[in-house]
């Protein structure tokens, strides 16, 4: 389990749901904040108050890393 990744339990006891913290936009004014995803995205806007929030896309690292310039 990843660090920003919790593990609940629901009703019924036999599945779990993984909720992580999730990089997202505002919808309204397009500032930056952390949400939390489970089955969806829930969270809200520090800045405005929205609670629309859209999650940003996962930037791609390399897996081998950038070459350092010699």
């Amino acid at each position: 389990m990843r660090k920003d990744e919790q593990s609940q339990t629901v009703s019924n006891g036999i599945a779990t749901i993984k909720i992580r913290e999730v990089r997202c936009a505002c919808a309204d004014c397009g500032a930056h904040v952390v949400a939390w995803q489970g089955y969806k995205v829930s969270g809200w806007c520090e800045n405005c108050g929205s609670y629309d929030v859209r999650p940003l896309p996962v930037p791609i690292v390399p897996l081998t890393g950038i070459p350092l310039a010699s």
